[in-house]
């Protein structure tokens, strides 16, 4: 039996993406100084995001993780936004990495955008250790997105990374799917209270 739902998870994210009005809103109308669905300048000024991601490693290592970007960006044109991001991810079993990373998106036409990003994620055991990570990220509108994560690892084993330091450096990709603005940030808060109602009626047998 799987230990976290990854497969439920990405049907999720690709069928939670809205049906696009056939008449859009000018980007110019309503314009708001802090914006939970992402559109260019002069609509939204500041942007708040909450991206939840489905990713699997492309490389030989294999693997699967549950992700999720927090933070907020700046429109500084109308054609590019820069800010910042929290990084939280957990994989298939059950280790969780976090880092920062500072974020740029260029806006395209039809709503779209590509965002890159760089950062680092904090050491996680004895392995993975000091990890640079990317982010290359195109969006298909507010709500659906297909990225890609590059990561450079240093790994060192047999728990010595204190003693040892710095083990051999790797490289891996992992390649997924992301939900943006409200469903971002409401499907892990609803597989969060589903996880608290479970252990409140079935609670653990400590031995």
């Amino acid at each position: 039996m799987s230990r976290h739902p990854f497969a439920l998870t990405s049907l999720v994210l690709l069928g939670t993406s809205p049906v696009l009005r056939a008449q859009a809103v000018p980007d110019s109308a309503h314009p708001r100084a802090l914006c939970w669905t992402a559109r260019p300048a002069p609509r939204c000024r500041v942007l708040l995001l909450t991206n939840l991601g489905a990713y699997a490693d492309v490389g030989s290592g294999g693997g699967a993780r549950l992700s999720e970007d927090v933070g907020l960006m700046v429109n500084v044109s109308r054609q590019a936004a820069i800010g910042a991001t929290y990084y939280l991810t957990m994989d298939e079993t059950g280790l969780f990495t976090s880092g920062p990373a500072i974020r740029y998106r260029r806006w395209l036409s039809n709503g779209r955008s590509l965002d890159v990003a760089v950062g680092i994620l904090a050491p996680a055991k004895s392995v993975d250790r000091g990890a640079v990570m990317g982010v290359i990220r195109y969006g298909v509108g507010p709500y659906l997105a297909f990225a890609l994560r590059p990561e450079i690892l240093r790994s060192c084993g047999y728990d010595l990374c204190d003693l040892v330091g710095a083990g051999a450096t790797r490289f891996r990709v992992l390649a997924g799917v992301e939900i943006g603005s409200w469903p971002g940030a409401a499907v892990p808060l609803a597989a969060g209270l589903v996880g608290l109602v479970a252990v409140l009626v079935n609670p653990p047998h400590l031995m």
